[in-house]
């Protein structure tokens, strides 16, 4: 059976792990840092763990909390305190939301009027402009602006425009530009170095 996948991006194979190359760097700084993040690492995972604990029970209490205040005609706390052995701990509800794909478990939860009421459609379109070819990129951009002024879309619709790497810059880098070069261009235009 052949299907026709034509079209679609396919995805490379991962390159195989090579032996890597050795820079010289102070053996203490080398330890000193392996064994801090190590350390790190393990509280991490306590207070991770920890935090999973207490949120899930002051949660409880923070709705009943904000339940009863707007009951009584109070406005909702958005940040309320939790007492420890001579510590204080704090709960805060922020108002950062995901967008919600499926309406269905959203509506059956809070009911319709309240999905109506609470929530409202938006969307996002995302242009990668480096994947338009460029013979065409110039005509694109001004058929999109013609159909946001036709629409009153003015307000709706931002570009963040700038220079892409390409994907041969990466390694040729090293061939086209010397160590100084390399290091000055982290300050413009940084690669994510770090160190593990």
């Amino acid at each position: 059976m052949n299907i026709n996948l034509a079209g679609f991006t396919t995805t490379t194979e991962k390159k195989k792990k090579t032996e890597k190359p050795i820079i010289p760097c102070p053996a203490e700084a080398v330890t000193s840092f392996v064994e801090a993040k190590a350390s790190f690492e393990s509280a991490e995972g306590v207070l991770k763990a920890t935090k999973g604990i207490l949120l899930e029970h002051a949660s409880q209490e923070f709705w009943k909390l904000n339940n009863q205040r707007a009951s009584q005609g109070q406005e909702p706390a958005s940040t309320a305190e939790m007492l420890g052995d001579n510590v204080i701990a704090r709960i805060t509800c922020a108002r950062i939301y995901p967008v919600v794909t499926d309406t269905a478990p959203l509506v059956s939860i809070v009911g319709e009027q309240v999905a109506q009421k609470g929530f409202r459609q938006t969307f996002d379109f995302k242009v990668e402009g480096a994947k338009i070819p460029a013979t065409h990129a110039q005509t694109f951009v001004d058929g999109l602006r013609d159909l946001v002024a036709k629409c009153g879309a003015g307000e709706a619709v931002t570009i963040k425009a700038g220079l892409l790497h390409t994907e041969q810059f990466h390694t040729e880098r090293h061939k086209l530009l010397t160590p100084e070069q390399n290091m000055a261009l982290q300050a413009v235009c940084p690669a994510r170095i770090y160190v593990a």
